[in-house]
């Protein structure tokens, strides 16, 4: 009898409400779903707005001027919003919730790089970029926007492609694949954020015995994180080696800097660049997941 009045009650708290019998949506509004809002919204706009001035460059000049100066700023924002929605709904058994929790991590990341690094310099890792590929590269000006120059293959545009495209795109793509290629995809993007943490920042930290740009979030987030979420997939040895030699060793520094070099050696223009770049993270690493994927679904770890 009790259980028909509670059920009773519940109803009629329903009807009060104007919501008739059904409360599923205010349920499933979850803070993974809250952050899968912000990021597909927020990152989808990024990504819209990204192509457009590398498409159009002449078009939307000024936007990919505004763009390239403030981007780093709207991911750190998106991101900082995501974590906690993220971890107060924590579901580590889902490859939606790890794809997006290393994306969310990545943008403090790019705020650390690209915005101010730990002594308040803004826009510094283009000189440590600059100090890996061995050339020079002028940072003319930061305010009021950003304007990169010398001979490395990259300007600000560059880089504004790169980190749009890799995080607010090929980090949030798993939530648009079948079941049995999002465990794939994770896992690559995963072997991605470790092995540039590890070879740009903290192996090139040790290297040249100095601090750069982006190495304290490496050291604290994305090293330990990326590594936490490859041990929450399950994959077969070949799997792994197959993802490692694409997006970790040699695959990550030909993808990553081989555009840059073909750009200073005058192979590609800026443009041939970023269409270069477009293919890279919307086309080739999808379809090298889906190549490696397991026909069965995917499962995560049960410990």
């Amino acid at each position: 009898r009790e259980e028909i009045l509670r059920r009773r009650g519940l109803l009629a708290n329903q009807e009060m409400l104007g919501l008739g019998y059904d409360l599923n949506w205010i349920q499933a509004m979850t803070g993974m779903a809250l952050a899968r809002g912000v990021l597909v919204c927020g990152g989808g706009t990024m990504v819209f707005l990204t192509a457009a001035c590398g498409f159009f460059p002449e078009t939307f000049s000024d936007l990919a001027s505004w763009m390239s100066t403030n981007w780093m700023h709207i991911h750190f924002v998106l991101g900082w919003i995501s974590v906690p929605l993220l971890l107060a709904d924590a579901r580590p058994r889902l490859c939606d919730w790890l794809a997006m929790l290393l994306a969310s991590l990545y943008c403090s990341h790019q705020f650390e790089e690209h915005g101010y690094d730990i002594f308040g310099r803004r826009y510094e890792f283009v000189r440590h970029l600059g100090k890996i590929l061995g050339c020079d590269v002028i940072l003319e000006s930061t305010s009021p926007r950003v304007e990169v120059a010398g001979d490395c293959g990259y300007d600000e545009s560059t880089i504004l492609y790169i980190n749009v495209y890799a995080v607010m795109g090929l980090f949030l793509m798993p939530l648009f694949l079948p079941e049995n290629q999002k465990r794939m995809l994770v896992l690559m993007n995963a072997i991605l954020v470790f092995v540039n943490a590890a070879l740009f920042h903290i192996i090139a930290g040790i290297v040249h015995w100095e601090y750069n740009p982006g190495l304290c979030q490496s050291l604290l987030l994305n090293a330990p994180a990326s590594l936490w979420v490859i041990s929450r997939l399950t994959f077969s040895r070949k799997q792994f080696l197959l993802a490692f030699l694409v997006n970790g060793l040699p695959g990550q520094v030909v993808l990553a800097l081989g555009p840059m070099v073909a750009q200073q050696e005058g192979v590609v223009t800026n443009f041939g660049q970023h269409a270069l770049q477009f293919f890279v993270f919307f086309v080739l690493q999808p379809a090298i997941a889906a190549m490696l994927s397991s026909p069965r679904p995917s499962r995560l770890k049960q410990n």
